[in-house]
């Protein structure tokens, strides 16, 4: 039976006030041994209502099936994209159709074939209607 742990920290909600257009986040030891393996994460972006936002990942390192799920809204809404280690973040990022993104990170068993995924990095901002970036 596969057992999934959730790390500390991977259950965070980000979120922009009105006073905010850009904010940058991270995957738990990003800069050290990398993500643990059998975790399953979840972290929710929100911009104020009435807003979009879009995430842009500037690294993604994931190994064997490790993957990243891009959900509009606060739970498994309608899927922005998917990131796997054959399958490199969209070069436009990911925009919501709503003032909500989740994103989804599993991290696979420890296999002796593989290390563990790096992680991986980004940005979310607030945009408008037309996917422009936007200044209050």
């Amino acid at each position: 039976m596969l057992v999934f742990v959730f790390f500390p920290g991977c259950l965070y909600t980000y979120s922009l006030d009105n006073n905010e257009t850009v904010a940058e986040f991270i995957s738990p030891k990003f800069f050290g041994e990398g993500f643990p393996y059998s975790q399953k994460c979840k972290w929710r972006f929100v911009v104020p209502q009435n807003k979009k936002l879009q995430i842009n990942f500037l690294e993604a390192y994931l190994e064997g099936d490790d993957t990243i799920d891009i959900h509009n809204g606060w739970d498994s809404g309608s899927s922005l994209g998917t990131i796997k280690s054959t399958k490199r973040p969209g070069a436009d990022g990911y925009a919501s159709q709503s003032n909500v993104i989740t994103l989804e990170f599993e991290s696979k068993a420890r296999d002796p074939s593989r290390k563990p995924s790096r992680g991986f990095r980004g940005t979310f901002k607030v945009i408008d209607s037309k996917g422009e970036f936007y200044f209050w």
